[in-house]
């Protein structure tokens, strides 16, 4: 059990365990979070592991016998957790808790063809790698690909949740894969994370608070979001169209999914945005490209989703409507399914993909 008085190591538990709650600010946001917080902290106890605090405290590494979750495992969270066969492959196949970038040799030599004659600094048209380093190539280093079959003519671009990495959802996508699709998980970087005590973890961009006044990282979300321009500009290099190319993520992921797909200068087929919110949400609708109002949207949430709360993803898909042609917003929610997914949600990713991306 989580000690209610010690709110700094209920927030890390929090994060472990179940990802991330969105910084939303106030008025509706505000009314909503005040009416699941009695329910969302309930459904928390009982369920955390037994996390030992020294180690939370002092960041040190878990051990598999102190009953320590690592990112690495499938959590309530995670892509896995309607998923055991697959859990049970992630496990046999990737060391528990670890993260390491392999892009180092790559980026010894990108570091140097990128660098103009006589200069001592990276070209103008070199990109970042997501782990903050110059790369000639953006996010693929590393990033989690699921083939296709046949000819590839289109392209899902699918982002994980805190904590997580691009190799968990890679295997859940396999399960619906499409022959003609190529599927892309790229990871986050490591980054402090302000709302668990500037532990270091994949995150897209900060989290400052669980306030709904706690501020936004608004700085970066848009660089975030700018780094997942590049890699959906270069599979366009690659011979894919925009509007071959659907963007999605889950919790963290797809909140920036959601943000990237709206400011794209690129008109995209659709977003798969998964237990989710809308992060700058005061932005819109001024702050969406004009291409954007023909998005498609498969918004799909947990009803007991105790980290982002069902309510956060009406309120989102309410506002979604406000961006885009409202029918082509679709809202599923789930009984029962918490902060992860589940069998039916992954069959709605399915169908939605298959009307979107046809065989060409």
């Amino acid at each position: 059990m989580i000690p209610s008085r010690n709110r700094a190591l209920r927030s890390v538990v929090d994060i472990q365990d179940h990802g991330e709650v969105p910084p939303m600010k106030t008025g509706r946001w505000e009314t909503a979070r005040r009416a699941s917080a009695g329910n969302s902290v309930a459904s928390l106890r009982g369920v955390a592991p037994p996390y030992p605090t020294w180690q939370l405290l002092s960041g040190g590494s878990p051990t598999p016998t102190s009953g320590f979750r690592t990112a690495g495992q499938a959590t309530s969270g995670s892509a896995m957790a309607g998923f055991p066969g697959l859990e049970r492959k992630f496990r046999r196949g990737r060391p528990r808790g670890k993260r390491v970038c392999l892009c180092r040799r790559k980026r010894r030599i990108a570091r140097e063809v990128s660098k103009p004659p006589g200069s001592g600094g990276p070209s103008r048209g070199a990109l970042q790698c997501m782990c903050g380093n110059t790369m000639s190539v953006p996010l693929l280093t590393d990033a989690a690909t699921v083939s296709g079959a046949e000819r590839e003519t289109a392209a899902v671009i699918f982002l994980h949740g805190l904590g997580d990495t691009g190799h968990s959802w890679a295997d859940a996508l396999s399960t619906i894969r499409l022959p003609h699709v190529k599927y892309i998980c790229p990871h986050a970087p490591r980054i402090p994370v302000t709302l668990n005590m500037k532990m270091v973890m994949p995150s897209w961009f900060d989290l400052m608070g669980l306030s709904p006044d706690a501020p936004e990282d608004e700085a970066g979300i848009k660089k975030a979001a700018e780094n997942i321009k590049a890699l959906i500009e270069h599979e366009m290099k690659n011979g894919i169209p925009a509007n071959r190319i659907v963007l999605g993520g889950f919790s963290q992921g797809g909140a920036l999914s959601l943000y990237t797909a709206l400011t794209c200068p690129h008109p995209l087929a659709g977003i798969v945005a998964l237990s989710c919110w809308l992060p700058l949400h005061r932005a819109f609708p001024q702050a969406a490209n004009g291409s954007a109002k023909d998005l498609a949207i498969l918004q799909c949430h947990g009803e007991l989703d105790p980290m982002v709360p069902v309510r956060f993803g009406a309120l989102t898909a309410e506002k979604l409507r406000s961006v885009v042609t409202p029918a082509r917003v679709q809202f599923k929610t789930y009984p029962g399914v918490m902060h992860s997914s589940c069998p039916q949600e992954m069959a709605a990713v399915k169908e939605f993909l298959e009307k979107l991306l046809p065989p060409v």
